[in-house]
């Protein structure tokens, strides 16, 4: 099931020359990868490069779970629409379209969908933010760091509420977890065009509350972030336990793509 809702048509600058871009988010019941992972409920929001948006969101009725027919209608669209759009998420290579491509295999093990989610996900035709701050920085930072320091639209719920409200909440509260989640592509919509106009944004820091300027030229795919990271690992050495980068895209293996380097 989904629904869907439009916008008008007000162009802003960088849409002079950006091509159209799908932004995703979803909720779920959990992320340790260890336990069977089910998604609750997603929205994608289309912006067109003639500044038309259609924002759709995606659930089973309401149901804990999203049935196997609905995943596949949801991965279907995302890998239809972004033969000619480009994908933005946060956190998408290492988490949303992992848990999307895992769901649906578990409901139709011989659909090709999860291989094209797979190839998508680490691709020149995905930006996933996260991954190009963690490529470049080396450690994991929070939508809302962004959000806050650049006085963006901000989170309307933690995902541990939306996994708590969608699974013992009355109707209101799903509806709540639908807004939620709608509102997180808006305000991955909001931040990506700050920086594609201004070059960069703030980010404060959770545990000092420092606010520090991150340099963003362009925005890179994730195939470009694996190359910058791979040209110039940053000094992490100040981290007790610095992420492994490569874990976040070691999964795409499963599905016979290649983590191939661009350069």
């Amino acid at each position: 099931m989904k629904s869907a809702a439009a916008a008008g048509t007000t162009r802003v600058p960088w849409q002079e020359t950006m091509p159209a871009v799908l932004y995703f988010d979803l909720e779920s019941t959990g992320v340790d990868f260890a336990e069977d992972i089910d998604i609750t409920c997603a929205a994608t929001l289309l912006v067109e490069d003639n500044g038309d948006r259609r924002l759709l969101t995606w659930h089973s009725d309401f149901a804990p779970k999203m049935s196997g027919a609905d995943l596949e209608r949801l991965g279907g669209y995302i890998a239809d629409v972004c033969r000619r759009a480009t994908l933005v998420t946060f956190n998408g290579l290492g988490y949303d379209l992992r848990v999307l491509a895992t769901a649906i295999q578990r409901a139709h093990a011989a659909s090709a969908l999860p291989r094209d989610l797979a190839a998508l996900a680490h691709s020149d035709r995905h930006v996933d933010v996260f991954y190009q701050w963690l490529c470049e920085k080396g450690y994991y930072a929070g939508l809302s760091s962004f959000l806050s320091a650049n006085e963006l639209l901000q989170k309307s719920m933690s995902g541990e509420d939306a996994i708590t409200q969608w699974a013992d909440g009355p109707l209101l509260a799903k509806q709540a977890v639908l807004e939620y989640v709608s509102g997180d592509v808006e305000c991955l919509r909001q931040l990506y065009e700050l920086v594609v106009d201004a070059k960069g944004c703030f980010r404060v820091a959770k545990r000092t509350g420092k606010k520090t300027h991150w340099k963003v030229p362009s925005w890179q795919s994730t195939l470009e972030s694996t190359g910058v990271y791979n040209r110039k690992k940053p000094d992490v050495a100040w981290l007790e336990d610095p992420p492994e980068v490569h874990n976040v895209r070691r999964w795409i293996a499963e599905y016979g793509v290649r983590e191939a380097d661009p350069c």
